[in-house]
């Protein structure tokens, strides 16, 4: 019989708890990249920061606002994600990152790239 409640082992990694270290790492992922201006980047953190504003001033945004600032970020957002003027290139990270083990399974992301990676290593677990 066990405390915990149903469907819960005890062998989660909130319970039990895994392992973690910083390691060196050098990333070997290839990503696509888009181009942005600064041009084009201040304009984006305008819309931002005068909603912020407006919700630090009001506690909430208006249609008004949603429609004239959120609705618009979002249009261009999407416009740079959507784009096909992409390049692709070789992250080329390296330094350290945060791995995480729990049982036999450590877990790292690059922090440049944000690749997630996963190596299964059988040393990593201690009873």
């Amino acid at each position: 019989m066990s405390n915990y409640p149903p469907g819960v082992s005890g062998n989660e990694y909130e319970i039990v708890g895994g392992k973690e270290s910083e390691e060196n790492f050098d990333c070997d992922a290839t990503t696509s990249y888009i181009s942005i201006t600064k041009h084009e980047m201040n304009d984006l953190s305008d819309y931002v920061l005068t909603m912020l504003n407006e919700y630090k001033r009001t506690g909430s945004l208006s249609e008004y606002w949603i429609s004239n600032y959120m609705k618009p970020l979002l249009r261009k957002m999407y416009d740079y994600m959507s784009s096909f003027d992409t390049y692709d290139s070789d992250c080329n990270y390296s330094g350290i990152v945060l791995k995480e083990g729990f049982q036999d399974t450590v877990s790292w992301e690059c922090p440049k790239c944000g690749k997630d990676y996963q190596e299964k290593i059988s040393w990593y677990y201690e009873e």
